[in-house]
């Protein structure tokens, strides 16, 4: 059984709704990193379904991804690419860079980002 990457979302979302007793600084960088993951996996997945292609494990394996979902999106009327990207800058900035504040309305748009990329992903089944 593989597993469900959804769940990193649902994570994400008890964090921002049931947060504990932690600041707000690094529940907003857990819940951005973990929306993107629960995005960027799934967005994989389903590139793979399409194309059948296997992306290799290396650094450009996030913008093969959002390259691929940026034609597919050009085709389809979809914008899956935009949000992937978004989500995927947004992580960049909260794994590496300290002297950014992220807030929990920060952390909430990343999350509704994310969960509209898996919305529309869910529409196009490959």
């Amino acid at each position: 059984m593989s597993y469900d990457w959804n769940k990193y979302l649902e994570f994400a979302d008890v964090l921002y709704n049931e947060p504990l007793s932690s600041d707000d600084q690094t529940l907003s960088r857990n819940i951005i990193s973990r929306a993107y993951y629960a995005a960027h996996n799934l967005a994989r997945i389903l590139k793979y379904s399409i194309d059948r292609v296997q992306l290799k494990d290396d650094r450009d394996k996030h913008y093969k991804v959002i390259s691929f979902f940026s034609s597919y999106d050009h085709t389809r009327g979809t914008n899956i690419a935009d949000s992937l990207d978004s989500l995927r800058k947004k992580r960049g900035q909260v794994d590496y860079d300290e002297n950014i504040n992220f807030s929990l309305p920060d952390a909430n748009l990343m999350l509704l980002t994310a969960q509209d990329a898996i919305e529309e992903m869910s529409r196009h089944k490959g």
